[in-house]
């Protein structure tokens, strides 16, 4: 049996911790040209964790509909790039909001969330390469 190593451990978690502030970092600055608002950093980083988590769950059936539809023929390519920018622009947006609910310590506007949430859908599109 493989002996467990305390150090990658941390080192692993360390890492995931370090992307997500860069993360949180460069889009609180795109939410911030829309108004967005936070009382401290760690609030922040808090905030995209937080809402990362709870979108998580959804974002993953709502984000794969699209592309498995796309793959079986049902949608054009140009109608599963929509339709997938569009749910998972929502179900990303939806979990931004309902964390900004809770959290008093940040204040979105709709717009900085709207702006930020189809910026997170972006990379998805990649996904949905052109048939040969």
């Amino acid at each position: 049996m493989k002996k467990f190593d305390h150090v990658a451990v941390l080192l692993g978690i360390g890492l995931v911790l370090a992307v997500l502030a860069a993360v949180s970092l460069v889009a609180g600055g795109v939410m911030k040209l829309f108004g967005f608002a936070y009382d401290l950093v760690g609030s922040l980083v808090l905030y995209f964790i937080f809402a990362s988590v709870l979108s998580a769950a959804f974002g993953q059936v709502f984000s794969a509909l699209p592309k498995v539809l796309y793959e079986m023929g049902k949608l054009n390519r140009a109608e599963g790039i929509i339709l997938y920018l569009v749910l998972d622009t929502l179900v990303t947006a939806v979990g931004l909001g309902v964390v900004d609910r809770w959290m008093p310590s940040v204040a979105a506007t709709d717009k900085a969330i709207v702006a930020v949430s189809l910026l997170f859908a972006l990379p998805g599109l990649s996904d949905f390469k052109k048939k040969q």
